[in-house]
This record gives structure tokens, C-alpha cells and sequence, in this order.
């Protein structure tokens, strides 16, 4: 990621590192599989999850796209407002939480214990490198009410 004067210009978008993440979790599952903890009908309950998981990004989706205002994730300086109602009154990043979700999804229909390792380095991935530069922004960009905002709501959920 570079930063220039409250732009940010990350490299990578949030979906690539859960991708990569994806990947290194069936490579692991693959490679390792006396990893193995959880077995059918329990690995399941993954689709399941995963399934679940688009809900917070469609509603954040069409949020951001009610209020008119920016969806990428590279280009937070251009945003229009400041949104915090309906999702984002219960999580200030519910498509980088989609996206954990997911993950956790993934690793449990794999049924690997290396598996899980993988959501919890995504979200420190994100955190820092994409979650803390865009609120550095949005702080600058929206001073007082962005303030307010993170006081009230969680990061994640």
C-alpha cells in the first residue's frame, strides 16, 4: 500500500487476500490431512455459513449504492457520505467481515485444523492494511462524525 496526502492506493483489494487465503487452505487441506477434525455430515454446516456470509455484503452493497457513494475499497477518499445506517450500524466493515465469514465457512467444509488458522491471519491482514489506513481517511474526511461513529460501532461486529 502507498499513501499520498489522504489518498490511499492499495496494491492489493480486500477479495484477493481471501482468495489467496482460500487457496492456501485447500493447499494445506490437501498437503496435511490428518488435519482432519471434522467429518461429513458437520463439514456441511460450511456452505451453509458461507452461503450466510453474502448477506452482510449484498445489504452493505446496496447500502452504499442508496446513498450513493463509493463501493471500492482502494478509494475511500471518494466518498460521498458518511453511512451509518443499516449495516453499517452494527459493523463499520460488514463486507471485510462477509469475507472472514466465508473463510470460516471454507475451513470448516475442509474439516482441517490448518484450515483455521487462515480467517483469523485474514483479518489481521485487512485490518492493517486496508482497514486502519481507510479510517485514517475517513477520520480526516469526516472529522467529528466519523469519531462518533467508531465510538458507537465496532470494527468487525
Amino acid at each position: 500500500m502507498v499513501q499520498y496526502a489522504g489518498t490511499m492506493k492499495t496494491l492489493i483489494p480486500p477479495p484477493f487476500y481471501a482468495i489467496a487465503c482460500a487457496a492456501m487452505m485447500w493447499l494445506l487441506d490437501r498437503l496435511l490431512p490428518a488435519g482432519d477434525w471434522l467429518t461429513t455430515p458437520w463439514t456441511m454446516a460450511g456452505p451453509v455459513l458461507m452461503a450466510i456470509a453474502l448477506l452482510p455484503a449484498v445489504a452493505a452493497l446496496l447500502h452504499l449504492r442508496h446513498h450513493r457513494t463509493t463501493i471500492d475499497p482502494r478509494h475511500p477518499e471518494n466518498s460521498r457520505r458518511l453511512v451509518t445506517s443499516g449495516i453499517y450500524a452494527y459493523s463499520r466493515n460488514p463486507m471485510y467481515l462477509s469475507l472472514l465469514l466465508a473463510l470460516i465457512g471454507w475451513a470448516i467444509t475442509l474439516g482441517n485444523l490448518t484450515a483455521l488458522a487462515f480467517p483469523p491471519l485474514f483479518a489481521a491482514i485487512v485490518t492493517q492494511l486496508q482497514i486502519v489506513p481507510e479510517e485514517r481517511i475517513l477520520a480526516r474526511r469526516f472529522s467529528t462524525a466519523f469519531d462518533d461513529y467508531r465510538q458507537r460501532v465496532r470494527r468487525w461486529l
